[in-house]
């Protein structure tokens, strides 16, 4: 019967793809044939012709499914490979294979060993190589060869770099031997098999400062360092050949700078100190003992002032040897080195967050921290300015103070004395700290602007010079070119701000802007030209690493001493290279002003490597280079009392008197355990003041009462 009108009927098809009849609407196309094709199948029909729909409906499931798990697969089978490929990386890091490392940076290379895996050029940067360059004796013209360069790369160094040469062998005796080097801040770490601890012995000869806290905090991070990184060589149960683990003694400083017994020839900065002067006194030594290698947790000198190698390690405070011990614990980035956000309040600030443009920065050289003293023991000779005999005394005309409120004829007799303070200042600029001499800088360049500008007054030097300073452009205005402040100060204990202290805002109203408003990093990031002036040990710590992240150019103090990571920085590609004494900073200065787009690029190359810590094959790569490496390096190199025990009894039976004369000049007595090995060959009279187990970063000890600023976290 033939079907004249639309029917309704509809198909459901399961899962499984059995159908289930219900209603579908089938349009009638005129076919008697078709609709009763139809209605057959439908209905009955025959079975060839029933089989036929659950074998339609399935493909039809698979047509429309296969694509959703293609994707899906494709998707996970990304992620699994991206995965893959990160462990990949970090492993490779970690080996520190050199020809892995290098065939991954340069694919190209025939000779270079194929390694699986997809490795990007950014993660072989964790190869230990050449230093990234100097600090001294450039040419302006050097800056421009290196700006596509990689920020990773940078840790890798030249293309032909080879691995850091092996330590010499040390012993117990040359650890020993090292300590007499120092006034203070320095100790002795030894791991005691017997009783699976690290034990410091500080010398009673010694004074017990301040500072030693930042040696505490540094031994009790290294102790769970060693025991993280080195599991079979601090097992006690890993024994050898049935024989008890060996001993470990590790020199170990910190502080701001390591604290020598200083004399003339150190200070000095010679390089021949090495065979006399040992103890303070003039006579000359050649026969003067090996000294072991030295962690120093802090800043160190350029050239080396000992005879041995001295490691540069970072800094003991949060953003350095924390976040290094942070990754130990669970290879994770601390918020340091990432960028500053509301949920990441103690991150880095770059420019791009806040949507700044170098070129409409402030053109200052600008400048806020604590006064601080610089390097006193290195060169006592500097000093901080004396208002009373560097100010008052040089014209009684200083005595005319301005008055809030002066009008136009106290303004002429103030500028005479003004004028007069400053080039007080001047005369004794070769005297001065560099942070003063950077407010003799600030002081003359806003007697300058000022007289350019007919009666601006500082005001226009505040923070409120970004809302002013279309408004200051069009009327003609000229900006002081250096902006250089002390925030704070130690006020009786306490770090003060600077405006709230009476020793400093009597300089401001001479003249001498000592004083100045405080800055965040957001703040200066509005600035064109940032300067890490040198404290106490010579560096900032903190803010080398934190300028060189804004969006503005560096001007790099050079200074007899660095940080750990300094030989990353290249001058003229991260940054401009600014003298010791600031002489030369007015002209580099002038040279950024006259050159934008080299200086523009020196600053986008610096904010580019400092981001690159904040990712996981370049903090990777800086954790590898800068703590454990050296700290692998120091482990390999020492010869347990043991194993020189063997080897002396070697040498007894082919060398007799003579060689146990030499043995004993030496120090190399026969000793088997590391309590009489201390007793028999120190200088010194050492005592055990903390134990640690190494198990947690806080779990060591004191063994001693009588000392402060012993602080265990």
């Amino acid at each position: 019967m033939a079907v004249n009108g639309p029917t309704t009927r509809r198909l459901t098809v399961h899962c499984d793809g059995r159908p289930t009849m219900q209603q579908i609407s089938v349009m009638n196309r005129g076919s008697n044939s078709s609709n009763g094709l139809i209605h057959e199948i439908f209905n009955g029909g025959s079975k060839q012709r029933r089989f036929l729909l659950p074998v339609i409906a399935f493909l039809v499931m698979i047509a429309l499914c296969l694509p959703v798990l293609l994707v899906y697969e494709s998707n996970e089978g990304g992620k699994k490979m991206q995965q893959r490929s990160k462990e990949a990386r970090r492993a490779i890091i970690r080996s520190g294979n050199k020809q892995h490392l290098h065939a991954l940076l340069f694919p190209a290379d025939t000779n270079a060993v194929t390694v699986r895996g997809d490795v990007s050029a950014a993660a072989a940067a964790a190869i230990v190589g050449e230093e990234g360059g100097t600090h001294s004796g450039e040419k302006y013209d050097y800056m421009t060869n290196n700006n596509n360069m990689d920020p990773l790369a940078t840790l890798l160094g030249p293309r032909e770099a080879t691995a850091t040469p092996p330590l010499p062998p040390y012993t117990f005796a040359n650890v020993l031997h090292t300590i007499p080097r120092y006034h203070d801040n320095v100790a002795i770490l030894i791991y005691d098999p017997a009783s699976d601890k690290f034990i410091i012995h500080y010398s009673t000869q010694m004074r017990w400062v301040s500072g030693c806290q930042k040696l505490i905090t540094s031994l009790q991070m290294l102790s769970n360092s060693l025991r993280l990184l080195f599991p079979t060589r601090f097992d006690p149960n890993n024994n050898n050949d049935g024989m008890m683990q060996d001993e470990l003694a590790l020199s170990v400083s910190s502080g701001d700078f390591p604290s020598l017994r200083w004399n003339d020839c150190l200070r000095a900065q010679r390089t021949d100190c090495k065979a006399h002067n040992y103890n303070g006194s003039n006579t000359e030594d050649e026969d003067l003992p090996l000294l072991s290698p030295i962690l120093h947790f802090g800043s160190v000198f350029q050239v080396s002032l000992v005879p041995t190698t001295t490691y540069a390690m970072p800094m003991p405070q949060y953003n350095h040897l924390h976040c290094f011990h942070y990754w130990t614990m669970h290879q994770q980035i601390c918020e340091y080195y990432l960028p500053k956000s509301k949920s990441n309040s103690n991150g880095l600030v770059f420019g791009k967050s806040l949507k700044l443009n170098y070129d409409n920065l402030i053109p200052q050289v600008v400048w806020r921290g604590t006064d601080f003293s610089y390097l006193s023991k290195l060169m006592p000779q500097l000093r901080r300015p004396n208002f009373e005999s560097d100010i008052l005394s040089v014209n009684k005309l200083l005595q005319l103070q301005q008055q809030p409120n002066a009008d136009e004829e106290e303004q002429r007799i103030y500028t005479p004395a003004r004028n007069a303070a400053i080039e007080s200042m001047r005369g004794i600029y070769n005297e001065l700290i560099p942070r003063w001499k950077g407010v003799v800088w600030t002081a003359e360049a806003e007697r300058d602007a000022q007289q350019i500008n007919n009666g601006v007054t500082r005001k226009a030097n505040t923070v409120q010079i970004a809302k002013e300073r279309q408004r200051m452009k069009k009327e003609g205005y000229v900006l002081p070119w250096c902006n250089i402040k002390f925030a704070s100060a130690m006020y009786k204990g306490k770090n003060t701000p600077a405006l709230d202290v009476q020793d400093y805002t009597q300089f401001n109203m001479y003249g001498i802007p000592a004083a100045g408003e405080s800055m965040d990093l957001e703040t200066l990031a509005t600035y064109k030209y940032h300067i890490d002036i040198g404290g106490g040990g010579g560096t900032t710590w903190s803010g080398t690493l934190e300028k060189l992240a804004l969006p503005g150019v560096l001007f790099h103090h050079v200074t007899p001493t660095k940080d750990y990571f300094h030989d990353l920085l290249v001058p003229y590609v991260h940054y401009i290279p600014i003298k010791d004494d600031l002489s030369d900073l007015r002209e580099k200065y002038v040279w950024a002003e006259s050159h934008p787009q080299q200086a523009k690029e020196i600053a986008n190359a610096g904010t580019a490597l400092v981001q690159s810590f904040g990712t996981v094959e370049g903090f990777m790569a800086l954790y590898s280079r800068f703590y454990e490496d050296p700290l692998r390096q120091v482990v390999e190199a020492y010869v347990p009392l043991r194993l020189q025990q063997q080897q002396q009894q070697q040498q007894q039976l082919q060398q007799q008197q003579e060689e146990e004369e030499e043995k004993k000049k030496n120090g190399q007595e026969l000793v088997v355990d590391w309590q009489t090995a201390m007793v028999q060959l120190s200088e010194e009279q050492l005592r055990p003041i903390m134990q640690c187990g190494g198990y947690y970063h806080h779990d060591c000890e004191r063994l001693v009462d009588d000392l402060k600023h012993m602080k265990l976290g």
